[in-house]
C-alpha cells in the first residue's frame, strides 16, 4: 500500500516556495517547488546553490613491491622491485555554496533594467536594455559573479547590493512570507503526523498479516508432519505385514522341505530293507545249490528288520 504525499506536499510548498513561485496567496504551482535553503536560514528568504564539481585526476605511481636487500657485508644486495599503479584521485572535492537571492517577484522589469545598466557600466553586458532576464543578461551576471567565486547565472543579493541595487520589498510582503512559512510548517507537521499514523497503521497491519502467514505456515507444517507420520506408519505396517507373510512362506517352505526329507528317508529305508531281503534270498538260493537242493537252516539273527 502506497501513501500519496503529492497533494499535501504541493499545498505546503505553494506557501514555502513563495520566493520561487510568486506571492504566497497564489494558487498551487504547476509543479512542486522544493524548499531549498541552508540550515539556519531566516524564514521567508530565498536561496540558490552554486555547485562546483569535483576535480578528478589520473595518477600513475611507482609502488615498491619488494624493498632493496643488503648483502651480509653491508654492500648493495638485491635491487628493489617496483610496479606501476594507475588510479584516479579526487584532487578537489565537490563543493556546494549557498547564496541568498532576490525573490522572483522582485525581479521586475524595473529591477532587471537597473541590473542591465549596472552590468553594462562594468563591461559585462552588451545587449539591449529591455528589462528582461534573458540569456544575455544571465551570461553577464555569471561573468560578474565568477571572479568573486560564485559561478552562477542567478544574481545573488550580495552582488546586487555591490552594484547599488536593492530589490523592492512590497509593503507587508516580508510579514506575509513569514506567515506563509509558519503556516506551511504547521501544514507539514500535521502532514508528517498523519503520515506517521498511517505508517504505524500499515506496520500494525503488516505485523498482523505476517502473524497470520506464520500461523498458516505453522499449520501447514504440522499438517505435513501429520501426513508424513501417517504415511510412515502405513509403510511400516505394510512392511511388517510383508515380513509376516514372508515368514509364513518361509515356514511353509521349511515344513515342505522337512516332509520331503522324511519321505526320502522312509523311501531310502524301504529300499535298504528290500536290498537286504534280496541279498538274503540270493544267499539262500546259493546255499541250496551247494547242498544239492537241501537248505541248511541259517542261524536265527537277532538283527531287527
Amino acid at each position: 500500500m502506497k501513501i500519496n504525499l503529492l497533494p499535501a506536499v504541493v499545498a505546503a510548498t505553494s506557501l514555502l516556495g513563495a520566493c520561487q513561485a510568486g506571492l504566497p496567496e497564489m494558487a498551487e504551482p504547476a509543479e512542486v517547488v522544493a524548499r531549498d535553503a541552508p540550515p539556519g536560514a531566516q524564514p521567508g528568504t530565498c536561496w540558490a546553490q552554486d555547485e562546483t564539481p569535483a576535480v578528478i585526476e589520473t595518477v600513475t605511481e611507482q609502488v615498491v613491491v619488494q624493498p632493496a636487500g643488503l648483502a651480509t657485508d653491508g654492500t648493495a644486495g638485491t635491487p628493489a622491485v617496483y610496479k606501476t599503479e594507475t588510479q584516479q584521485k579526487i584532487v578537489k572535492p565537490r563543493k556546494a555554496t549557498w547564496f541568498e537571492t532576490p525573490s522572483e517577484y522582485q525581479l521586475t522589469p524595473e529591477f532587471n533594467t537597473s541590473l542591465q545598466r549596472a552590468l553594462k557600466a562594468r563591461g559585462h553586458y552588451r545587449g539591449p536594455i529591455n528589462g528582461e532576464m534573458d540569456g544575455v543578461t544571465k551570461a553577464a551576471i555569471r561573468a560578474y559573479q565568477k571572479p568573486q567565486g560564485l559561478d552562477s547565472a542567478k544574481i545573488s543579493l550580495a552582488a546586487a547590493r555591490q552594484m547599488g541595487l536593492s530589490p523592492v520589498e512590497l509593503p507587508g510582503e516580508k510579514e506575509r512570507r513569514l506567515e506563509a512559512a509558519a503556516k506551511a510548517e504547521k501544514i507539514l507537521k500535521a502532514e508528517e503526523a498523519r503520515i506517521a499514523a498511517e505508517q504505524a497503521a500499515l506496520r500494525k497491519e503488516a505485523e498482523k498479516i505476517a502473524r497470520l502467514e506464520a500461523e498458516k505456515d505453522e499449520a501447514a507444517r504440522q499438517e505435513a508432519e501429520r501426513q508424513a507420520k501417517a504415511v510412515a506408519e502405513a509403510e511400516a505396517a505394510a512392511k511388517r505385514e510383508e515380513e509376516r507373510r514372508a515368514a509364513l512362506e518361509a515356514e511353509k517352505a521349511a515344513e515342505a522341505r522337512r516332509e520331503a526329507e522324511a519321505k526320502a528317508r522312509a523311501e531310502a529305508e524301504e529300499a535298504e530293507k528290500a536290498r537286504r531281503a534280496a541279498e538274503l534270498e540270493a544267499a539262500l538260493e546259493d546255499e541250496k545249490k551247494r547242498n544239492n537242493g537241501s537248505l541248511t537252516p541259517l542261524p536265527i539273527s537277532t538283527e531287527s528288520n
